[in-house]
């Protein structure tokens, strides 16, 4: 039977002539019995006389009698949206793209509904789909912005909004996110003073934004302002909210620059409440990750293992569960879960970001090796490669008959070459693609693929040590050890994801200035510039003379303790035996625990916690009787 009925009817009511249409259908059905076709013309009647439930009611019997109609599916899956049910109609908008893959519409709903509930790579795919559907329609492309700005891809957001502006100047909507993107860009940039300015501005156009607030709330927490940044969240928080995927954004936001705390749980905790039943792994998993990062371990377990009850495969769950077991020290099921990262956080496959390289080689998960060639490399930071190079020594022996290539960052093979002679070291920069081998393992999965994960000192300390030419050539350069040598690192990786809790202004250090200390800076590259500031603070510029970490491991081997933040140094410090001051943000890292002195990674690491987040007064003042006390014990030495 032809779709005249249906077309005939919908003509009618795009002219708004509602009797003409219920006259037509009267007519139908005075000559032939209901039909899937007189059904869905029905629908489309209810729906344009505001009677949503019959038209829910009557779509549901075509489709029974005719399963294979993608608009009748379409407009049923609209209907449940509207109703409150995003998860039924996405199902109703998969239906219909299946009989009709260029269905635009039914994508560009899809992408809606999924944005409603959580799933952000979802409806991305969606409103890509419909932007390549059609290119020079400034809706799909705002859709698509929107999407991404949920998503925290920015860059990509801002372009979208812009190219719907191209198409409809003056759209105000677009307008809003181009904004957006600029402030919260320069927030993830932490570029502090001109996010603030950006924050400000949009609030002069939009002063009731829950999404600016937030932001120049956590602007302004970076620059030191906490008065004005308490007022700005509780002004967000005060606002009547009821779009999940707003809640949903300002959540995902807060925790993808790092400001995991209060703030990024309260939005995603709001998200999850407005999506009630409806809630996806996602929204499990970012509720799960706040309070992980808040040492609140108990309920994040909680709703982890609800979540896995109903997502078994969700990769972002099981590896938030994996970071909260790790924190609690529990090793095993830590870096048994520690492997989902493959999935989560190096999802596109980049060695650029950390993940696969691009080798020929399978995945080695503990099978025998006698004969055949491994890759073992190097991945995420420094300061990782230098505390899981400990396990090598325990694959060799495991599996003496194989041949081991070890790839690692190009600043630590003379070092690591030194320390481990007898072994292949190369630069991962030497890498080329297609590069042949039986197997490849990331040295981060070695304590789960050789079953070690309890063992975190499984070889004598110090296991890394610089070769005996170059301690001579640093311990010629230092000259004679007259007074107590202190090494000094304030500041890591600017672009690390922490790196505003994680280092910490040098005038802090230099608090720590006495007479009869002998301080070295071993500041390379960020935060040199610092120095210039506190001419008073005598610091020799021992890292002047590094060229790599060889040079650092042989400069340390002359002092007598570290006093560094967060950053690789306190990695290779520890890994040397050396008597080492980790100064730490209340929030810490799993490594380090949440509330221990001591370190189980390496026995001469001492931690020194901020008590009250943001604050390193009190710090301070336990690092310099820590000072004092080495400062009793010393004694001149060569």
């Amino acid at each position: 039977m032809s779709d005249a009925l249906r077309q005939q009817v919908a003509g009618l009511l795009a002219l708004g002539q509602v009797p003409a249409a219920r006259h037509a259908l009267a007519q139908w059905h005075a000559q032939r019995p209901p039909s899937a076709e007189s059904l869905h013309a029905e629908a489309m009647l209810a729906i344009a006389e505001g009677q949503l439930p019959l038209a829910a009611e009557r779509l549901e019997q075509s489709l029974a009698a005719s399963p294979h109609n993608p608009q009748a599916h379409y407009q049923l899956g609209r209907l449940l949206k509207d109703a409150g049910h995003p998860a039924e109609a996405l199902a109703c908008y998969d239906r219909a793209i299946a009989l009709a893959p260029d269905f635009w519409q039914a994508h560009s709903s899809r992408g809606i509904a999924a944005r409603q509930l959580g799933l952000t790579t979802e409806a991305i795919a969606s409103q890509q789909r419909v932007a390549a559907l059609r290119p020079q329609d400034p809706a799909a492309q705002l859709n698509l912005a929107n999407a991404l700005l949920t998503g925290n891809r920015l860059e990509e957001s801002a372009a979208a909004y812009a190219k719907a502006l191209q198409l409809r100047p003056d759209d105000p909507a677009a307008q809003r996110g181009l904004r957006a993107t600029k402030a919260l860009g320069l927030l993830a940039a932490r570029r502090w003073g001109e996010a603030q300015a950006a924050f400000d501005e949009a609030l002069g156009h939009e002063p009731a934004s829950p999404t600016m607030l937030v932001g120049a709330g956590a602007a302004s927490r970076r620059l030191g302002f906490e008065a004005q940044a308490a007022a700005r969240f509780a002004q967000a928080e005060a606002l009547t909210v009821t779009d999940a995927a707003t809640c949903w954004t300002i959540g995902e936001f807060l925790i993808a620059v790092g400001a995991c705390g209060p703030q990024a749980k309260c939005w995603v905790d709001r998200a999850a409440a407005l999506l009630g039943d409806t809630a996806g792994p996602d929204v499990y998993a970012a509720r799960a990750s706040t309070r992980v990062n808040l040492g609140e371990f108990a309920e994040a377990d909680g709703l982890l293992t609800q979540a896995l009850a109903t997502f078994p495969e969700a990769a972002h769950l099981q590896w938030v569960l994996a970071l909260s077991r790790l924190w609690q020290d529990d090793y095993r099921t830590g870096f048994q879960g520690f492997e989902t990262r493959f999935e989560v956080v190096y999802a596109n496959g980049s060695a650029d970001n950390n993940g696969r390289l691009p080798l020929a080689a399978r995945r080695w998960t503990g099978e025998p090796l006698a004969g055949r060639h491994l890759i073992v490399w190097a991945e995420q930071g420094l300061g990782d490669t230098l505390q899981f190079i400990r396990f090598l020594p325990a694959l060799i022996v495991a599996h003496p008959a194989a041949r081991l290539t070890v790839l690692v960052q190009d600043a630590l093979v003379s070092l690591l070459k030194a320390s481990f002679p007898d072994d292949e070291i190369c630069a991962l920069s030497t890498l080329r693609a297609g590069t042949q081998a039986d197997f490849e393992v990331a040295l981060m999965s070695l304590p789960h693929v050789l079953e070690m994960a309890e063992q975190t000192q499984p070889l004598p300390f110090p296991y890394l040590q610089a070769g005996p030419a170059k301690i001579a050539e640093w311990r010629q350069r230092l000259g004679p050890r007259q007074r107590l040598r202190a090494g000094l690192v304030w500041a890591g990786n600017p672009t690390h994801l922490r790196d505003a809790e994680r280092s910490i202004p040098l005038r802090w250090l230099a608090q720590l200035d006495h007479p009869d200390i002998e301080f070295h800076a071993l500041q390379k590259g960020h935060g040199e510039e610092q120095m210039a500031a506190l001419p008073d603070f005598p610091l020799r510029r021992t890292a002047a003379g590094f060229a790599d970490f060889h040079d650092t491991a042989a400069a340390l081997s002359q002092l007598d303790v570290v006093i560094t933040v967060d950053t690789s140094v306190a990695h290779l410090a520890g890994a040397m035996g050396l008597p080492t001051c980790l100064l730490l943000h209340a929030q810490g890292e799993w490594r380090w625990g949440m509330s221990r002195e001591t370190c189980r990674w390496y026995p001469s690491l001492r931690f020194f916690r901020q008590s009250v987040a943001g604050d390193w007064t009190e710090v301070m003042a336990r690092v310099d009787v820590a000072l004092r006390e080495l400062l009793n014990q010393f004694t001149v030495g060569p």
